[in-house]
């Protein structure tokens, strides 16, 4: 509990400059399977758009600490495969960038 509380705190105070809410990162972080999807989904986006932003990054390593979740775990997850098909699904770059927005999160890719 404390190491959840601690890293959201952390969290929370490293993106106050971003447009994402505590309230948006708090519902990405906290659930271990939308961690995987949305982990899944901005994999393929870097596979195959542009990469993520430092708040991406930074999502990426705190949500992979608080869920104990190491690189191995991704490629063997079934949570992190549905994401990146997901997105695979939108077949186009812009589409992707558009469900990030819709989810409010759209600050975690790089976009032209």
């Amino acid at each position: 509990m404390f190491k959840k509380t601690l890293i959201t705190i952390l969290l929370t105070l490293s993106l106050s400059s971003h447009a994402i809410t505590d309230r948006d990162m708090d519902k990405y972080v906290q659930s271990k399977d939308i961690v995987l999807q949305v982990l899944g989904a901005s994999a393929y986006y870097e596979d195959n758009c542009q990469g993520l932003t430092p708040v991406g990054d930074y999502y990426r390593s705190v949500a992979m600490i608080l869920h104990n979740i190491n690189e191995g775990d991704l490629a063997k997850s079934p949570k992190f495969k549905s994401g990146y098909a997901i997105a695979r699904y939108f077949k186009t770059c812009e589409r992707i960038a558009k469900e990030f927005k819709s989810m409010g999160i759209e600050d975690f890719i790089e976009q032209d």
